[in-house]
């Protein structure tokens, strides 16, 4: 973490790193307890236009491969998404934080709805949670965090779908959530994609996922291994400069 910096665009060049691919760096600045930082780059980032219009710029980037209806950009959702993803970070990071300041701070309750368009959304930042949860649990496998990712995860299955098994399953999803995405042709499709291309391959345990699979997969099943696979993730890191 970096002393010193100002707040104004910290969730905006967080978010950057996250989805180059390279480190992601959690840059605090100000004086305060680590909860009233965060509380400042929080406030920042509800102010900055640059953040909104760089989630809308994702949003549109990534619809061009979204198949069925059109979703329309939510802004609310995809800034609840972008907060819900730094917020994790955070707890990642932060190690002092406390388990009730976890399930505080994710536990969703400044979250929208989870209609189709609003978890197409979301997702334009919260796709990378089964990252943190991946960094979570090499971590400290008794983390509180990694319930409170659950959680998060419970209430938005596509955002959510990389997660292992033993963390998610289809009887603990919301079940609004989950009829929105499968009633939703493209948003049902990136959710197979992720189950097949992702270490979630626990999720085809589930009749309905496995067979969505099969049939997704069509005349290359014989020849495409779905379920694990191995891969580098983003590499997240805190600095002292």
């Amino acid at each position: 973490m970096r002393g010193g910096h100002e707040p104004s665009d910290s969730v905006r060049a967080f978010l950057r790193d996250v989805r180059a691919g390279g480190v992601a760096v959690l840059r605090l600045g100000g004086a305060g307890t680590m909860r009233e930082r965060l509380a400042e780059m929080e406030a920042a980032a509800a102010a900055d236009e640059g953040l909104g219009a760089m989630l809308r710029d994702w949003h549109g980037e990534a619809s061009e491969d979204l198949g069925g209806e059109v979703l329309e950009f939510d802004g609310v959702a995809a800034r609840a998404g972008a907060r819900m993803l730094f917020r994790a970070a955070w707890c990642l990071l932060v190690r002092e934080v406390s388990a009730e300041e976890v399930e505080e701070l994710l536990g969703g309750a400044e979250m929208p709805e989870p209609g189709a368009a609003a978890q197409w959304s979301v997702d334009v930042a919260l796709r990378w949670l089964p990252d943190v949860e991946r960094l979570a649990r090499g971590l400290a496998p008794g983390d509180p965090l990694l319930g409170a990712l659950v959680r998060v995860a419970e209430r938005w299955p596509l955002s959510g779908a990389g997660l292992r098994r033993e963390t998610v399953g289809r009887g603990m999803v919301d079940g609004a959530a989950w009829e929105a995405m499968r009633g939703h042709e493209g948003l049902w499709q990136f959710f197979l994609d992720r189950v097949m291309g992702s270490r979630a391959g626990w999720w085809l345990a589930d009749e309905e996922v496995r067979a969505a699979a099969e049939r997704s997969l069509g005349e290359w099943r014989g020849e495409t291994a779905v379920g694990l696979r191995g891969g580098d993730f983003p590499v997240w890191s805190v600095g002292n400069r």
